[in-house]
C-alpha cells in the first residue's frame, strides 16, 4: 500500500521494433527537418507512384505519377490498373487476428508454395521482408512444427543465388552459392536462412504472385512469438529489406495485381481487417498526412496536447522522427515529449488525483513501468492525449485512457499498465498498435500519404476459426532486478543508396519492488 493505493510492481514490456534500417537512413532520419522526396516502391528499379503529373488509366480514370514517362513504362509492362481511386473493384479485404492488449501483435493468413501452405504472419508496417520458419529449423519457436513452411512440398520453391537480381546477400553458402540473410535482435536472439522465392497467395482472393522471402533455418535463443505465428510480413518500403529485395506487397503491385495502397483496421481478436488495394470507402471521411521518407511510414508530428496544455516547441524539436508501426505494441514518445507530458499530468494532481502518479515518488509511478489496481472511474480520470500531425486537423487524432491504460490480470487481480513509453534517450516517436487500433489507417503509397479515418469506416469480413485461441496470459515471474535497455544493431552491407540493414530490438523494463513482472511481446 502506497499512499492508500494498491499497486503491483513492475511489468516487463518487451517491445520488438522489427524495423530495418541502414546507417544512411538513420542519419537522414536524425535530421531536424526532413523534406518529402521521391517514393520508390523498392530499391533497384525506381518505379515511383506519386501525386504529380497525371496520365490516363485504362479504365478511364486518372492515375497520379510523379512522371508520366514512368507511368507509361509501367503500363507497357502490364501495370494496367482496373479501378479508379476509391472505387470498390480491385479491393481485397482479409481478416487479421490479434489484439495489442492480449497477443501483442496482429496476424494474417497467407499461402506460400504450390500447393499453398497456410502461414500465420505478423503484419508489420515497420519492416519490409516476409520471412517464415521452415521445416527442420533449429531453435525456432516451440509451436507445432507441422505449421512451418516446407519447401520440399512445393515444386515451385527456389533458393535464390548470390548473383540473382534484386538481392544484396549478407553471405553466400559454400558449394551452392545460395544467398543468405541474418536478422539479429538486441536480446541476443537472431534468425538466419536462405533468400528464396515461391508462389504467394491471399486466401479467398485472386491475388497471387511469385515473391522473394526469407526461409528461416536457424534461430538463436528463443524467438518470442504468440498466437501460433509462423513468420512475419513486412509491409514497409523495400529500402528496409535485409537483403535489398522486393517486398511481397510491392511484387503484387508490380505484377499488376494490385493498386499501390492498403489499409488496416486492427480491431480486437476477431474483428480486424486489412484491405489490399484502395478500400471501398468514402475518402472524404479520411484526413491525410504526407509520408516524408521512403523507408518507414514516417510522418511529421507537429505537436502533442493534453489537459488543455501543449508540449513545448523545444520538446517537439527534440523528436527526430515519427513512424506509424503496426509491429510495435505501445506508443513511443521522444524523451523530451514524454517528460513534459508527465509534468502536465503531475501538475494537475491537486484537482485531479491520478492513481499511479499523484503522491508517488519518481521510480514508483505508472510512468516507471509500474501497474496499478484502478476502478473504472479512476481509469476515466486520466486525460486524452492529442496527436497533432501535419495536414490533419488539430483534435482529430487522440487516444483516451481506455486505449493507453491496458488491463493485465495476475492471480485474479486486474492491474492497469501505461502503454506510453520512451526508448531511453533515443529521440524518436512511434505510433504503435495502441494508437493505430483506434483508427482506420490507409497507407496510400500511390499518393505518398497516410490517411486516418474513424473505425466506423472499417469493413468487416468473416474470420474463419482456423487460428487456435491464444494461450493464457503469461504469469508474473519471480526474477531479479530489471533495467531499461536499448540496443540497436546495424549490419553494414553493400549498395549504392542504401548500405546495409539494422534490426532494433527494444527491451523496456523496470525494477520490481516485489520481484514480480509482466511480459508482453509485440
Amino acid at each position: 500500500r502506497v499512499h492508500g493505493e494498491t499497486r503491483v510492481a513492475t511489468r516487463t514490456c518487451l517491445l520488438r521494433m522489427r524495423a530495418k534500417a541502414t546507417a544512411g537512413i538513420l542519419l537522414a532520419l536524425a535530421a531536424a527537418a526532413i523534406a518529402a522526396h521521391s517514393l520508390p516502391l523498392y530499391k533497384h528499379e525506381k518505379h515511383i507512384f506519386l501525386l504529380g503529373d497525371e496520365i490516363e488509366g485504362t479504365a478511364g480514370g486518372r492515375w497520379a505519377f510523379v512522371d508520366p514517362v514512368i507511368g507509361e513504362r509501367l503500363q507497357r509492362r502490364g501495370l494496367h490498373f482496373e479501378q479508379q481511386l476509391g472505387a470498390p473493384s480491385g479491393t481485397y479485404p482479409l481478416p487479421i487476428y490479434g489484439s495489442y492488449s492480449v497477443t501483442g501483435s496482429y496476424y494474417a493468413h497467407v499461402e506460400l508454395g504450390t500447393p499453398g501452405q497456410m502461414q500465420v504472419l505478423l503484419c508489420d508496417t515497420g519492416s519490409s521482408d516476409l520471412a517464415v520458419f521452415s521445416a527442420g529449423c533449429v531453435g525456432c519457436p516451440s509451436q507445432p512444427s507441422s505449421a512451418w513452411y516446407n519447401p520440399a512440398n512445393s515444386p515451385s520453391y527456389q533458393a535464390l543465388l548470390c548473383n540473382a537480381p534484386h538481392v544484396t546477400c549478407q553471405g553466400c553458402e559454400r558449394g551452392t552459392n545460395v544467398c543468405l540473410f541474418e536478422d539479429s535482435y538486441g536480446d541476443g536472439s537472431y534468425w538466419l536462412g536462405a533468400v528464396s522465392s515461391d508462389a504467394f497467395a491471399i486466401p479467398n482472393t485472386t491475388l497471387a504472385a511469385t515473391i522473394q522471402f526469407g526461409k528461416i533455418v536457424q534461430a538463436g535463443k528463443q524467438i518470442p512469438t504468440s498466437y501460433f505465428q509462423t513468420g512475419i510480413w513486412g509491409l514497409a518500403f523495400g529500402a528496409l529489406s535485409a537483403w535489398g529485395g522486393i517486398p511481397a506487397f510491392t511484387q503484387l503491385v508490380d505484377d499488376g495485381e494490385l493498386y499501390p495502397a492498403f489499409s488496416m483496421c486492427l480491431g480486437s481478436m476477431d474483428k480486424g481487417t486489412m484491405t489490399l488495394g484502395m478500400p471501398a470507402v468514402d475518402l472524404s471521411l479520411f484526413q491525410f498526412t504526407p509520408i516524408v521518407t521512403d523507408t518507414y511510414y514516417t510522418v511529421n508530428l507537429t505537436g502533442l496536447a493534453t489537459m488543455g496544455s501543449t508540449i513545448s516547441a523545444t520538446a517537439m524539436a527534440a523528436n527526430n522522427f515519427t513512424i506509424f508501426d503496426s509491429g510495435t505494441t505501445v506508443v513511443i514518445l521522444a524523451p523530451a515529449i514524454l517528460s513534459e507530458l508527465r509534468d502536465i499530468w503531475t501538475a494537475s494532481c491537486k484537482r485531479n488525483k491520478l492513481v499511479g502518479l499523484c503522491g508517488l515518488p519518481e521510480g514508483q509511478t505508472i510512468f516507471d513501468g509500474n501497474c496499478f489496481v484502478m476502478t473504472e472511474a479512476e481509469v476515466a480520470a486520466y486525460p486524452a492525449i492529442e496527436f497533432q500531425v501535419a495536414n490533419i486537423t488539430n483534435g482529430f487524432l487522440s487516444i483516451g485512457p481506455d486505449a493507453y491504460l491496458v488491463p493485465q490480470v495476475s492471480n485474479g487481480v486486474t492491474y492497469y499498465c501505461l502503454y506510453v513509453a520512451s526508448l531511453g534517450d533515443t529521440p524518436i516517436s512511434i505510433l504503435g498498435e495502441t494508437f493505430l487500433s483506434q483508427y482506420h489507417v490507409l497507407y496510400d503509397v500511390a499518393n505518398n500519404r497516410v490517411g486516418v479515418g474513424s473505425v466506423d469506416t472499417c469493413p468487416y469480413v468473416p474470420h474463419p476459426p482456423y487460428i487456435p485461441a491464444p494461450g493464457p496470459a503469461p504469469s508474473p515471474s519471480k526474477s531479479g532486478p530489471w533495467h531499461l535497455h536499448l540496443l540497436l544493431i546495424i549490419v553494414i552491407g553493400g549498395g549504392v543508396v542504401l548500405v546495409g540493414a539494422a534490426v532494433a530490438f527494444i527491451v523496456y523494463s523496470r525494477r520490481s519492488k516485489t520481484g514480480r513482472s509482466y511480459r508482453e511481446i509485440n
